[in-house]
Order: C-alpha cells, then sequence, then structure tokens
C-alpha cells in the first residue's frame, strides 16, 4: 500500500511472477516416469515440454502425436559390441535443428559453450524432424570404440548417428527420468552426425546446465570413457 499525494492509500497490484519451464511440467513428470514408454504419456509430455521451452523464448513448436507401438519404443538399442541397453523417446523438431537450433537450444537452456552461440562453426548432417529413439543412459554407450566402428555400427543397424542439438534435447529428457544429463559423470559421447572443420564432436554434460564439446579428439583414438551416441526412428 501506498500514499498518494492526496494522502489516499492506493493498493499496489503484486507483480506476476511467471513459472519456469521445471514448474509448468512438474505435475506431468511423476506420470512421464512411471509410464515413459506409453505413446499417449510420451506425447503429452513432450507437448508440454517443448511448450514450456518454446514459450520461454518466443517459439511455438507443434508436437505431433506418436504413431507407435509401446513394444517398438521399448525395443532397446544396439552397441558396437553386441550389448543393448535401454531407449529414451522424444520428438526432435525440426525448429531446433541446424546452426539457428543450436542458437535456440543455448538460448532455452541458459548454455554458455561456444557451440551455440551465433557464430556456431558446428556443422550436422540432416536427421528426419520426427520421433526417435536414442540411448537411455548417463553413461556413454559403445565406449572404447574408433570412429571407423562406429561408421560400420549405424548402417549395420539402421541407425543414425546424434548431432550436438539432439544429444542437448535428449540430456534434457533424461534428466527427468535419471536426476542426471548425459555423461555427466566420467564420460563422454562421440556424435557422428555433428562436425567441427571436418572433424567428428565429443560432448560432456561435468554438472547440471553445463555442456562442453569437444571437436579435438583423434578419429583413432580408443579410450574406456570415450563413447558415442546414435538414435533410430521411431515415427514421422
Amino acid at each position: 500500500m501506498t500514499a498518494t499525494q492526496n494522502g489516499i492509500a492506493r493498493i499496489q497490484s503484486p507483480e506476476t511472477v511467471t513459472p519456469s519451464p521445471k514448474e509448468l511440467l512438474a505435475n506431468l513428470v511423476p506420470e512421464y516416469i512411471k509410464h515413459q514408454h506409453s505413446p499417449e504419456v510420451l506425447t503429452r509430455f513432450n507437448r508440454a515440454f517443448y511448450e514450456a521451452y518454446g514459450a520461454k523464448i518466443g517459439l511455438k513448436i507443434n508436437t505431433p502425436d506418436l504413431q507407435a507401438s509401446e513394444k517398438d519404443i521399448k525395443k532397446t538399442m544396439p552397441t558396437v559390441k553386441g550389448k543393448r541397453v535401454k531407449s529414451l523417446a522424444l520428438y526432435y523438431p525440426p525448429e531446433l535443428q541446424g546452426k539457428e537450433g543450436l542458437v535456440r537450444l543455448g538460448r532455452m537452456f541458459n548454455l554458455e559453450s561456444w557451440s551455440v552461440q551465433k557464430d556456431t562453426p558446428i556443422v550436422s548432417t540432416e536427421i528426419p524432424a520426427v520421433w526417435l529413439a536414442v540411448e537411455g543412459t548417463v553413461d556413454a554407450p559403445n565406449r572404447n570404440t574408433r570412429e571407423d566402428d562406429l561408421a560400420k555400427h549405424a548402417p549395420k543397424h539402421n541407425l543414425l548417428g546424434q548431432d550436438l542439438n539432439l544429444y542437448i534435447l535428449g540430456s534434457r529428457f533424461i534428466k527427468f527420468l535419471e536426476d542426471c544429463h548425459f555423461d555427466q559423470g566420467a564420460t563422454w559421447s562421440r556424435l557422428p552426425a555433428s562436425r567441427d572443420g571436418g572433424r567428428l564432436v565429443g560432448a560432456h554434460c561435468p554438472s547440471d546446465g553445463v555442456v562442453l564439446v569437444d571437436s579435438r579428439l583423434n578419429p583413432d583414438r580408443r579410450v574406456p570413457p570415450l563413447g558415442a551416441r546414435f538414435a533410430r526412428v521411431l515415427s514421422s
């Protein structure tokens, strides 16, 4: 309450506080965790996710229904060495692809990496703007491999290499399920669909909201902490 010049008190209206995207999604998270392979639940959560984070930067993203069976969504992802890991389903919108998409993702998630700035040198192979399944593991799959191993793995299993954009998105989704981002620990992931100066980039999340990107990886480097991430198409 404040006083005016004539002595009459005036009641000030409280400022409207806009909920954060995480706050807007909070009520949907328990259902998402419990039914993360349900096409209806995935559609509902992805739609709300892109609506909340898109609104943050003034971007409208239309999320189509996921037209895939629960069995297909649950299908595990093959690794280079013959093991299989659980999958994570998400929609990959065209608005968040390419260089412009990287810049938008940086604004959405408050990232400061050089790779999401307006002059980003990252060039990515086009990935369909569809529903995809990616490896749903915090630690990098396909570790202790070389780039030529990855080049053989993708066509053998009809997979797509992840790009940096998809990695950033997948890392946000898995946070809701595992309370960690991709590689939030000791591992790094090569991203076969993204390059800087002709070389594949690798990514790592050391803590919440941080994405480190390395474009100096030797193609023949094979060490236990370094893996790679792929995707498969679920539906358009």
